[in-house]
């Protein structure tokens, strides 16, 4: 597949004369997208490859998947990502990278091919992590990642389904609220005592619970999952303590693994993701950079080892990741930003900013009517904000926390206390 030369979009100051001849971008979703537009509005005119192994191009935004498409509010279609920029690029969907040459500066494709490359931007994201137990492949267990999971488990969410949902995070929880919305049956199954506890804390965690229950949820937490049952087809999970819950659908949520697998051998540092420093430059490569889900860098504002799985990231990052590949550090600033997400369960919009802390305090409005903003803070400073159904105020002390520098020092050791090449 071939895309258009770029006729119309303007172009900044050219990049050096030593820029890359030719750019691959390994992953083809909205970080490798959005990176591979920047190339080109940064003045980069040399070959452009992509390949991805989503067979689509444009491929689907996430986000709305989970949430109105899902739902049925929205078309699949709708949910295609929007190419702003055209790349003359040579796209190559439905293709694998199976390993990387760092020497010989070439990535192996599962077709059986080498691609050269001056210049490499790895964006490819992240996978599903699996359930291992007995039963979990059985038709009936549904995964959630891509358009055809989203696809798939909409046709079975049919009022009187009964759904059990292993896994209480991003994807179990915005599930479980779309189903209960569609009229089917939930039990939210979790090893862990609260839902989205480490991304949330403990007081905005319980409040979620309470959520879930309130939309008519079974919630079944602290106990993990030890098979699924079924002849030829789930008919329930058997939970860690000898329960069984019925089930018709099973989806799993238990989060996600960056997709380094096809790397391992390269010479790069792999560590729950690409290695990188503060300017997104792989550890173990040359003109090699990485962005998105897969890329663990090193953020200056926190003094730490990141690696963020929003959508907000994979923007800002591929693009600022594609100005070091076409220019080196050049005097920039580290990538440092403050992360983002946001999550849509039933009536509630819950959104988060910067880091955890070591104290959540909460500073306006009132959890019970369903509206506040909680403050993570170390050391006395706020380092991070949540806020649910106040986007407004939400707003202002996002804003706030990206004038802060840095973190402060003890969060920093605290952190640095688990990071393994820290």
């Amino acid at each position: 597949m071939v895309l258009p030369s770029a006729s119309a979009a303007p172009l900044s100051t050219p990049p050096p004369a030593s820029s890359p001849r030719r750019i691959v971008v390994v992953g083809t979703s909205l970080a490798g997208l959005r990176g591979a537009e920047q190339l080109r509005r940064a003045g980069f005119r040399g070959e452009l490859h992509m390949v991805g192994r989503e067979p689509h191009f444009p491929p689907y935004d996430r986000p709305p998947l989970s949430k109105e498409v899902l739902s049925g509010e929205r078309g699949l279609a709708e949910a295609r990502l929007r190419v702003f920029t055209e790349l003359d690029a040579v796209i190559r969907p439905g293709r694998n990278a199976i390993g990387l040459d760092v020497a010989g500066r070439e990535v192996r494709l599962d077709d059986e091919t080498a691609l050269g490359f001056d210049g490499l931007l790895i964006a490819t994201g992240a996978s599903v992590r699996v359930l291992r137990c007995a039963g979990a492949d059985l038709p009936g267990v549904y995964y959630f990642r891509t358009a055809e999971d989203c696809a798939a488990l909409q046709a079975r969410l049919t009022p009187g389904t009964r759904a059990v949902i292993v896994g209480a995070g991003f994807i179990g929880s915005e599930v479980a609220s779309v189903a209960r919305r569609r009229g089917v049956a939930v039990t939210l199954v979790d090893s862990a005592e609260l839902p989205m506890a480490p991304q949330v804390g403990e007081a905005v965690a319980g409040y979620l619970l309470a959520q879930h229950e309130r939309h008519g949820v079974t919630v079944r937490l602290g106990v993990g999952v030890s098979g699924i049952e079924g002849d030829g087809h789930a008919e329930g999970v058997r939970l860690a303590d000898g329960t069984v819950i019925p089930a018709d659908v099973v989806v799993v949520g238990v989060g996600v693994a960056p997709g380094t697998s096809w790397l391992e051998g390269s010479g790069l540092t792999l560590a729950d993701g690409v290695v990188c420093d503060e300017h997104c430059r792989a550890a173990g490569g040359r003109s090699i950079v990485a962005a998105g889900d897969v890329a663990r860098w090193r953020n200056p504002r926190y003094g730490l080892l990141m690696r963020v799985e929003h959508w907000t990231n994979a923007i800002e990052q591929a693009e600022y990741a594609a100005g070091t590949l076409l220019r080196g550090p050049d005097g920039r600033p580290g990538y440092a930003p403050v992360p983002y997400f946001w999550s849509d369960q039933y009536d509630m919009h819950l959104q988060f900013a910067g880091a955890t802390g070591t104290e959540t305090v909460l500073a306006e409005g009132s959890i019970e009517d369903g509206q506040f903003v909680m403050l993570n803070r170390a050391d006395g400073r706020d380092v991070g904000v949540i806020a649910v159904n106040w986007p407004a105020r939400f707003g202002r002390h996002r804003r706030r926390l990206a004038q802060d520098a840095v973190a402060p020092e003890a969060m920093i050791q605290a952190a640095q206390a688990g990071d393994p090449v820290a």
